[in-house]
């Protein structure tokens, strides 16, 4: 059994936004990095809805005294800037992770587009920096997008290096279906691997099994232990999930042996007693880590992480 234990919230973006048009709600995906002398934790958030509805995603991130997790700064612009006219990110960045690499750090990004036919649709990109503060993309095109066996929607990109080798766990879209008049995406989880983390293989399969039919995986976050890899992640139903708690966002969790045949088994982790209001309808986004050989998880609760992020114990 895995419990969720000693959840605290240490990001209240109505605390941190300091009145950035940019920086008007949520903090979502959080994903943490350290750094010598602190703790910088990654995420994304959002500007205020055009009339029509849309809005653009900007990554962020917050920097934490390694005690206590209390906040030390908040960066003051966008790590990235959006891509140009008619570049897979013009409308929006969402940071997935960032792994340091020959004494750069790289970020794995989803890149927005706007559509006709359907509202929007995700591709994977590549950043890289000097100091983790501000990152420039490598690459004008993504290196994960639309082709034979991965037709849209590739986003959430976590990226791992085990044994000299890169390993990226994503979003894949499966399909488009119309629910009460609004389109709504259908996605699972996919896996890549790569030798210089540019180049990617894509396994042409869905490597976690779905509960319900219309099911939507995102955000794997991989952990070893006791010689097995272990995976948390975010699952929620196909509609109706924005607010009906039932629907919405849980975490679930598989394992595996070789990074690339999972086993389900949602029922081993489980939230330690009476869940938050904040985090009563939807939990989602994690991101797992250890200190001192003690694992931890950051995750985001209702409306998607729109008030902020929780850090807690995994107890093990």
């Amino acid at each position: 059994m895995i419990r969720i234990i000693n959840r605290k919230k240490i990001l209240d973006i109505n605390k941190v936004n300091f009145k950035k048009k940019w920086m008007i709600s949520h903090a979502q995906c959080p994903y943490l990095v350290k750094f010598p002398k602190f703790f910088r934790i990654y995420f994304s958030t959002r500007e205020r809805k055009s009339k029509e509805g849309n809005f653009i995603s900007y990554s962020s991130y917050a920097d934490f005294d390694k005690k206590n997790f209390l906040i030390k700064n908040v960066s003051k612009k966008p790590i990235i800037s959006l891509g140009s006219l008619g570049e897979f990110n013009e409308f929006g960045n969402m940071l997935g992770s960032v792994i340091k690499e020959k004494k750069k750090y790289l970020m794995y990004f989803c890149g927005w587009t706007r559509k006709k036919s359907v509202p929007f649709d995700w591709a994977i990109g590549i950043a890289k920096s000097n100091n983790g503060s501000n990152f420039n993309k490598i690459f004008r095109s993504p290196i994960v997008t639309s082709k034979k066996d991965n037709s849209f929607l590739n986003a959430c990109p976590m990226v791992y290096k085990f044994r000299n080798k890169f390993f990226m766990y994503f979003l894949s879209g499966v399909k488009w279906i119309k629910y009460k008049n609004r389109l709504e995406p259908i996605y699972k989880i996919k896996f890549a691997s790569s030798n210089d983390g540019f180049n990617w293989k894509i396994l042409n399969k869905n490597i976690i099994k779905s509960k319900t039919i219309n099911e939507c995986q995102t955000s794997p976050s991989i952990f070893y232990y006791k010689k097995k890899y272990h995976m948390i992640f975010s699952y929620r139903k196909g509609f109706d999930y924005r607010k009906n708690s039932n629907n919405s966002y849980k975490l679930g969790y598989s394992i595996s042996s070789n990074l690339v045949n999972w086993k389900r088994k949602d029922k081993i982790l489980k939230f330690s007693g009476k869940l938050e209001k904040e985090i009563q309808d939807m939990q989602c986004y994690p991101n797992v880590f250890s200190i001192k050989n003690k694992f931890k998880i950051l995750f985001c609760g209702n409306n998607f992480g729109k008030k902020g992020f929780f850090i807690a114990d995994l107890k093990i």
